[in-house]
């Protein structure tokens, strides 16, 4: 994966699948640059940080559920923890099912 594949996944996976419209409005990029963008195009440098800046912003709830995780770790029994981590794993399962249809 190209790291202008990566940094587009990154970023719609942190705001959520978006129309056109709304990504070019979040990200300041004409409508129509957002469409060859996404169907390969490559990105100019501008764009690029852009989008990365743009999935960074995210990186702070990425950050929190970690730190909540170790939390949970040391503070909970084996019990709650697995159940946990079982809720977790349907939640990635359920996500990766959406993607696939």
């Amino acid at each position: 994966m190209s790291l202008q594949m990566w940094v587009i996944d990154k970023y719609i996976r942190s705001t959520g699948f978006k129309t056109l419209k709304e990504i070019s409005k979040d990200t300041g990029i004409q409508l129509t640059r957002v469409f060859r963008i996404l169907h390969g195009k490559e990105m100019k440098l501008k764009e690029f940080e852009i989008f990365q800046k743009k999935s960074l912003f995210n990186l702070d709830k990425t950050l929190k559920i970690v730190s909540l995780a170790n939390e949970c770790a040391f503070k909970l029994d084996e019990e709650k923890i697995l159940e946990i981590t079982n809720f977790m794993k349907r939640t990635i399962k359920i996500s990766e099912l959406k993607k696939i249809n």
